[in-house]
């Protein structure tokens, strides 16, 4: 649920996309927010790939987790090169 709209009971606000849409700006990126796409894997790979058509770069927060319901690394992996890039900040 986005942020202003009426949040139903046992739900919760998506702070990270406007978080991480803030970073991007912050550091000098033109950030696109495309909002949240369900834990559906042909539906978050065409949002995947859509945006990628006319972005850089893609930045994923959330998912389902870390096991085998997280659709996310498997479509990555299917979109090629460069993959999933990491980068901490220095000490």
């Amino acid at each position: 649920m986005q942020p202003g709209q009426p949040l139903p009971s046992a739900a919760i606000y998506d702070t990270n996309g406007a978080i991480v849409t803030a970073a991007v700006r912050e550091n000098g990126g033109d950030a696109v927010f495309l909002g949240a796409i369900a834990d559906d894997e042909q539906q978050l790979e065409a949002a995947m790939r859509k945006a990628l058509e006319t972005n850089d770069m893609l930045v994923l927060s959330g998912g389902t987790s870390k096991g085998a319901g997280d659709v996310s690394h498997r479509i990555i992996a299917r979109l090629g090169q460069p993959g999933i890039i990491a980068r901490t900040a220095s000490p």
